[in-house]
């Protein structure tokens, strides 16, 4: 069983192959087995799929990475590919969809200034954590090949 719910999904695969492995139970509205009843199975969910988060919602997120990723790539479906898991095969052939925005271009100095406050906000509530934050900052710079940045420029309408 596979679908478009594959993006977003409530736990990480990893956590799920470890189940596997121990012969733990995994948690409620984790996934569902092959036949698409939910189960607690490590084991019935590597032959199943994983649920999305957010129940409902959160398919309504992959469903719109699906359609990006596929249609506008004309890639394959999910509904098409067969498990990621294979050790073998052809190639899925599944697509990526990358929307790239200049936050400052949209909303100028009050971006930055937001975000700050945001991040700040979240923060100062006990048991809270952002991804990213508490580790080393690398950079902010990006490296892009001056060709691709032109092409990408042209295909923006810039």
């Amino acid at each position: 069983m596979t679908g478009p719910w594959l993006s977003g999904v409530a736990v990480n695969l990893r956590h799920i192959r470890t189940a596997a492995l121990t012969s733990e139970p995994i948690s409620e509205g984790w996934a569902v087995t092959s036949e698409g009843v939910p189960t607690t199975d490590a084991a019935e969910a590597l032959r199943g799929a994983l649920l999305p988060f957010g129940g409902y919602r959160g398919f309504s997120f992959g469903l719109m990475a699906e359609v990006l990723a596929s249609f506008f790539t004309n890639s394959a479906m999910s509904l098409h590919t067969t498990s990621l898991q294979a050790a073998d095969g052809p190639p899925h052939g599944l697509g990526v969809f990358c929307l790239v925005l200049d936050p400052t271009a949209i909303a100028g100095e009050h971006f930055a200034r937001k975000i700050d406050l945001l991040k700040g906000s979240i923060q100062s509530q006990p048991g809270t954590r952002l991804p990213g934050t508490g580790k080393k900052k690398k950079s902010d710079d990006v490296t892009v090949d001056s060709v691709a940045w032109n092409r990408a420029l042209v295909l923006a309408g810039a």
